[in-house]
């Protein structure tokens, strides 16, 4: 059956035509049209499915140890065997940072999730400037409306269905343990995120954290102090002009890191995943596999205190979002800032301190040593291109 096509006429002056669509069938061409498209997407789909039947990667964020299937990057890929053993060992598995760099080609979504107070808030800022100078739109979460950070799966396929309607670069920033997205895909298969994230020393960080509790909003620490005082009197302001020295060493409950209580102020449960033993302390099946899934998923993990090479790396292995990220960093002062409260939050602690903080946070020290090794091998590699 042929079907004439007559474009449509909205005025009085379009002359009729013996080959006009009547009333009756005039629907008829956009139905046909219809069909045809669908028909064609689902060829395609059957095609990307075959030609990718068993696509390797990340870890499923069930409680058991399943693996799903998703894409891998770079020419230096671990064979299968290779893959496999460490998955199947993957507390002995000897899991080493290398130079690989895991950005899709095809990504338009960056997921900067972020570990609390390691600079998130001054990597915001630039990203939010680096959205106008590279044509991407930055989604900040609204921290009035409640998320957890660990998500039950309908709260990890709201978030990845939503990802899924953006047909524009997007980066999105938020504080939520690593998510997999290639478990809850559906319409865009053969789209893969970029993970990027920054880490900072553990004792540092607790640091910057106690100091947080205490120079936040003082309505909240007002509260607070009364809180502690309705429980015991005076132990509202014992509390707030405590020294963080005197908290480790009096093995305080705020400072008491060999707590067996999951937590979400550590660094290990970000990369880990939305597994619930991942906010096991000291858990060595959790150190485990944050290693190998920030090897295998994530293109960049910075350092705090090492930000030329963060940026440098950045810049190079996720240029859609960081082209001109250093330029901006430092001719918009962010670097003047940050080196301002580093130097400020830096705790000048105790040789006792120190070493009984390295032990009670080994496992997070060991990751941070696993990060700096990655983001050096990164920035060599770079730099032997150039």
């Amino acid at each position: 059956m042929i079907l004439a096509f007559r474009r449509w006429c909205w005025n009085s002056r379009c002359e009729s035509s013996p080959r006009r669509i009547t009333p009756k069938n005039k629907f008829l061409p956009y139905v046909v049209s219809l069909v045809a498209m669908k028909l064609t997407v689902m060829m395609l789909l059957a095609s990307n499915k075959r030609s990718h039947p068993q696509r390797m990667g990340a870890l499923s964020a069930d409680s058991s140890m399943t693996v799903t299937a998703v894409d891998t990057v770079g020419k230096d890929e671990m064979d299968n065997r290779r893959y496999w053993q460490i998955l199947e060992n993957l507390e002995e598995a000897e899991i080493e940072g290398t130079a690989t760099n895991r950005t899709h080609p095809s990504s338009i979504w960056l997921i900067y999730n972020r570990v609390p107070r390691c600079g998130g808030l001054t990597m915001v800022f630039l990203m939010k400037e680096l959205a106008k100078v590279n044509r991407f739109a930055h989604q900040r979460h609204q921290y009035r409306t409640p998320w957890n950070r660990l998500l039950i799966e309908e709260e990890m396929k709201n978030l990845v269905t939503w990802f899924e309607y953006q047909h524009q670069a997007k980066s999105y920033d938020r504080h939520f343990l690593h998510v997999n997205f290639t478990r809850f895909q559906r319409y865009t298969k053969n789209l893969r995120p970029t993970y990027m994230n920054i880490v900072r020393d553990p004792a540092e960080r607790e640091y910057s954290a106690f100091r947080g509790r205490r120079s936040q909003d003082p309505l909240q620490i007002t509260q607070e102090i009364k809180r502690r005082d309705a429980a015991g009197a005076g132990t509202g302001m014992e509390w707030y002009t405590k020294s963080f020295d005197d908290c480790i060493l009096d093995e305080d409950e705020e400072c008491a890191f060999n707590s067996s209580e999951y937590t979400f102020s550590r660094a290990i449960p970000y990369f880990c995943g939305q597994d619930p033993r991942c906010l096991v302390p000291r858990s060595r099946w959790a150190l485990q596999r944050a290693k190998f899934i920030i090897e295998h998923e994530y293109s960049v993990v910075g350092i705090l205190d090492k930000m030329n090479e963060t940026l440098h790396v950045l810049e190079r292995y996720i240029p859609r979002f960081f082209s001109g990220s250093a330029k901006i960093y430092y001719s918009r002062g962010y670097g003047r800032r940050h080196e301002n409260r580093y130097i400020k939050s830096k705790p000048a602690l105790s040789d006792q301190v120190l070493a009984k903080l390295k032990d009670s946070l080994a496992d997070e020290y060991e990751l941070y040593d696993f990060c700096q090794q990655r983001l050096y091998h990164q920035y060599q590699q770079t730099i032997n291109k150039h």
